[in-house]
């Protein structure tokens, strides 16, 4: 393990739980404005604490530390400021993504308390990254030299991640209807969702996970564009490689906090379509469709 990756390590887990305090308290403040429907507020009031939510911002302080580690000099910014755009990037795949699902549901309250608490929760996680890195690096592993890493330009991700983004709602979409079959999908696991999953529900369902998909696969391959050469693998192992780290921090994410908070039909609900969606068929369009541009 080098001494990069152990202080990306040290650091995320340090701010994780810094983080996970300040997500728990906004999380009651967001109840307290009028945010998130009724079930939603019990769920958090009971289950949501500290002993609950701290462990789980802990494990991804961990994971998104190392990756800092990683992608350290793709990310634009100096120093601290790094810190902070990479937990605005956290914040944007995690609550604010997943969220925008919700809207084809009617929670709108729902999305409104995900994401105010959810950012002051990567905000705050970001600058501890930013500033803890920056000491622990420049203490004990300085170097003269930040390393360099070749990038490609954004917009050459839009039409691939457009083209991914479509099959990955396609494949939600299907994910849907698969769950409903066999009984992981209704009422139980979602507010929004009737009791009889009938054909025009699935069929509207489906345009909202297409067009939101559509709108976070540009997104995502313009992320692409940018990590493009920091990913292992090649073409189609690349993107599923990529698309993997994205589904853990988007759609895996949501699904540990659904445990913790003792949501498991709608853990295993969510499993099921990042699966069959992000997790695989994004990548594998995304590592098909996209060419890095020549020398």
């Amino acid at each position: 393990m080098s001494n990069s990756l152990k202080i990306g390590i040290i650091s995320g887990s340090i701010a994780g739980i810094i983080a996970g305090i300040i997500h728990t308290v906004f999380l009651n403040l967001a109840i307290s404005i009028g945010f998130f429907i009724p079930a939603t507020q019990s769920i958090i009031l009971t289950r949501a604490h500290y002993v609950v939510n701290i462990p789980i911002s802990i494990i991804f302080g961990f994971i998104c530390g190392a990756i800092y580690s990683r992608a350290y000099s793709v990310i634009p910014g100096k120093g601290i400021s790094k810190g902070v755009f990479y937990g605005f990037i956290l914040l944007l795949l995690s609550w604010v993504q997943n969220s925008s699902f919700l809207t084809g549901y009617g929670r709108h309250l729902d999305v409104l308390g995900y994401i105010f608490s959810g950012f002051f929760q990567w905000m705050t996680y970001g600058l501890i990254l930013g500033i803890l890195y920056e000491y622990l690096h420049s203490r004990y592993y300085p170097t003269k030299k930040e390393l360099k890493i070749i990038t490609y330009a954004v917009l050459g991700g839009v039409f691939p991640g457009a083209f991914a983004g479509i099959a990955d709602g396609i494949a939600a979409a299907l994910a849907n209807a698969i769950a409903s079959m066999i009984g992981l999908l209704g009422p139980q696991v979602m507010a929004g969702v009737p009791n009889i999953f009938t054909f025009d529900f699935w069929v509207y369902q489906s345009g909202t996970h297409i067009l939101v998909n559509l709108i976070w696969g540009i997104v995502i391959g313009m992320i692409f564009t940018q990590v493009y050469n920091l990913v292992p693998g090649k073409g189609i192992i690349k993107g599923l490689y990529y698309s993997l780290i994205i589904a853990l921090l988007s759609t895996y994410h949501f699904v540990v906090y659904g445990i913790g908070w003792g949501l498991f039909s709608f853990a295993l609900w969510a499993s099921l379509v990042g699966l069959l969606s992000t997790a695989t068929t994004l990548g594998i369009v995304l590592g098909l469709l996209y060419r890095k541009p020549p020398k």
